[in-house]
């Protein structure tokens, strides 16, 4: 179960907590002085005994509030490092599979409501197995890094979602898009790839590292699901290693 906290409540509190503890050990000496000035050195023991016994519970008590009030703050800030753990690629820092399931589900609703397409870009590395196989896998897991911290530099609209697909595929998310945008920034991103000149001498399509692409457009309604979205997008990319990697393909869809 996740924990709510309310910040305003919290500094609510810590005003209170410190006002609290300052009228006490002031009323505190107060008290102590009054007893000395009336009845003498002789009760100031008598007097400091009654003042600790009815002070302090008033002190412990803010005290211990705050205590409380700092172990909900800890809790709540180890619950949001969990959340943000829970969305995020562990290796490319990005968001992960599930994030954009949520995302795009509730993309397509939004498009339904509106009325208009959303377009996904799905797209991996050619020939990656190869890559693996010759350069090992530390290598190949600091290829995908390279190329997330490209597409994080290319996908820079607040509406759009960038995930790990899986393995060495990545997604983008459109909503809303012009066909010709996603196409003309796909194509973009293929050409960027190849030009971070990160060898692969087992590829049949370059010296270097490449990607294709897949990209599907679709009008949601109430009849389809987001699922026949992604699924003609992994059509469209079989097209594009059909018709030779490194390029990016488009599936249009009524």
């Amino acid at each position: 179960m996740t924990m709510q906290i309310d910040r305003a409540m919290i500094s609510k509190r810590y005003r209170l907590i410190f006002k609290t503890t300052s009228y006490s050990l002031v009323a505190s000496v107060s008290i102590t002085a009054l007893i000395q000035i009336f009845f003498g050195d002789d009760a100031v023991p008598t007097a400091i005994g009654l003042t600790i016994s009815t002070i302090v519970p008033l002190c412990v008590a803010p005290l211990a509030s705050y205590a409380y009030i700092r172990l909900l703050e800890r809790i709540s800030m180890m619950e949001e490092e969990q959340r943000r753990l829970a969305s995020v690629d562990g290796l490319t820092n990005i968001a992960n599979r599930r994030v954009f399931d949520e995302i795009l589900s509730r993309e397509w609703d939004i498009a339904i409501r509106r009325g208009t397409p959303i377009a996904v870009f799905l797209f991996d590395v050619d020939y990656f197995k190869r890559y693996n196989d010759h350069y090992g896998h530390p290598a190949g897991d600091e290829c995908l890094k390279a190329i997330a911290d490209l597409l994080r530099s290319k996908i820079t609209r607040k509406t759009d979602l960038l995930a790990r697909y899986g393995g060495e595929e990545f997604v983008v998310v459109f909503p809303d898009t012009p066909e010709e945008h996603v196409l003309r920034l796909a194509e973009s991103i293929c050409r960027a790839v190849e030009d971070l000149k990160i060898e692969h001498v087992k590829s049949d399509v370059s010296s270097f590292v490449t990607i294709s692409g897949g990209i599907a457009v679709l009008q949601p309604d109430q009849k389809s699901t987001p699922g026949r979205l992604t699924k003609g997008a992994d059509e469209a990319l079989y097209e594009s290693k059909k018709s030779g990697r490194n390029r990016v393909t488009v599936l249009r869809q009524d």
